[in-house]
Formats: structure tokens, C-alpha cells, sequence
């Protein structure tokens, strides 16, 4: 049975959906002498101004913010805070089914213990996932620095450097032909000519223009 709760409630929700309402409808329902006076649902998961506006409501009202989404604050900064700084009791039913209100010290040691939870199921997945590599005979390499990646890179390097001197003496024809210095308009020029970049691609950005001509001008 859940902890008995009296008095007033303030009902979050990060994702209003039928599970979180039935959770918190179910919860109450062991708790008669309690009253929802007020259902708060998030508009912005970055900023968080929902919760914002349930915690103040809380505080001025003497309520218990209650919702079943709390385990989703485990790693963000920016409600925890909140939560913190306004002292306000929170009820995390997707914590546990019989957990009481907390205080926000409470809910602080609940979120950290609840992060440390997650690192080490993290951590076992990437052990188990080492033993199986070991047990197939396979070692693990890491291929930056390794010869095939410089190789590679140097093969890049080459390449776009044999592509700018092969492309700049067309751009600056194309800047006397046209009477233009823009780059917006060089770009469009290009394309119109169906003239594609190193990579194949036919959409030309102005940032990659002017670092041709940036380097073609110097040498």
C-alpha cells in the first residue's frame, strides 16, 4: 500500500499520457484526505518552465509536487536545481509505489543514488560486452592514429588540395564574367553550371568558397 498523503498536490507531467494519469489517479487513491489542486504539463523539456510554475505553485499553496516522470530529472541539471533551490516535497511515484514525500535533500541523495544505478549497469554492459569480444578471440583497437586512418587522411588532404587548385582559377573567372563578389552568388552560379563540390554534392555553401579562394589567393 502507498504512503498515506495529506493535504494539497500538485500533479507534473513531462509526457501527460494515459500510464503517468493512471499512475497518479491510482496512487491517490489510497490517499482520500489528499487534493489534487492544480495538473501542470510541460511545454519545454529544455527549460523546463512548467515545473517551474508547478513549484511555485506549490510553495504558495503549502503542496506536495507529485509526478511519475521523476526518474527522467536523473541526469539534468536544470529541474534538479529547481527542485532543489525551492524546497519544495516531491512524490516520485516511478521511484517506488510505497515512497513517501521527500524533502529536497532527500530527493538529492534519491537522484544521485539513482545516477550512480545507472553508471554501473552502464559500466557491466561494456564489461559483458568485453568478455564477449575476448571469448570470440577479437581484441578491441582503438583506429585513430593507426596507419590506415593517417593514410586515409592524408589521402583527404590530397585530394580537396587537388580539388580547390583545379576549381579556383573557374571561381575567379566566374567572379569577372558575372561582376560579383558575393559569395551567396558564386554559389548559386555553380550550381546553375551543375558544378559539384569534393564530395560530389551539388548544394555549395559559402563557407566552403571562401576557403577556396582564402587559399587559392595565397598561393
Amino acid at each position: 500500500m502507498p504512503h498515506k498523503i495529506y493535504g494539497n498536490l500538485v500533479s507534473y507531467y513531462v509526457d501527460k499520457t494515459s500510464a503517468n494519469q493512471d499512475a497518479i489517479e491510482w496512487f491517490l487513491s489510497e490517499s482520500p484526505k489528499s487534493q489534487v489542486i492544480e495538473t501542470v504539463t510541460e511545454t519545454d523539456a529544455k527549460r523546463y518552465p512548467g515545473l517551474e510554475s508547478a513549484l511555485e505553485i506549490c510553495k504558495d499553496n503549502d503542496a506536495v509536487l507529485i509526478t511519475n516522470e521523476a526518474t527522467k530529472f536523473d541526469h539534468k541539471l536544470r529541474p534538479m536545481t529547481m527542485i532543489l533551490q525551492s524546497r519544495v516535497r516531491v512524490i516520485g511515484i516511478d521511484w517506488s509505489p510505497m515512497f513517501r514525500p521527500v524533502s529536497t535533500l532527500e530527493f538529492l541523495k534519491k537522484m544521485t543514488a539513482l545516477a550512480r544505478k545507472k553508471k554501473e549497469e552502464h559500466s557491466l554492459k561494456i564489461r559483458e560486452g568485453q568478455k564477449r569480444v575476448e571469448k570470440a578471440g577479437k581484441t578491441f583497437r582503438n583506429p585513430k592514429g593507426t596507419d590506415v586512418i593517417k593514410h586515409a587522411q592524408r589521402a583527404n588532404k590530397e585530394r580537396w588540395k587537388a580539388f580547390r587548385l583545379k576549381l579556383f582559377p573557374l571561381i575567379q573567372k566566374i567572379k569577372k564574367e558575372e561582376r560579383t563578389e558575393s559569395l551567396t552568388d558564386l554559389c548559386r552560379l555553380l550550381e546553375q553550371r551543375n558544378i559539384k563540390t569534393v564530395s560530389g554534392k551539388s548544394k555549395w555553401y559559402p563557407s566552403v568558397l571562401k576557403e577556396i579562394i582564402y587559399e587559392g589567393e595565397k598561393e
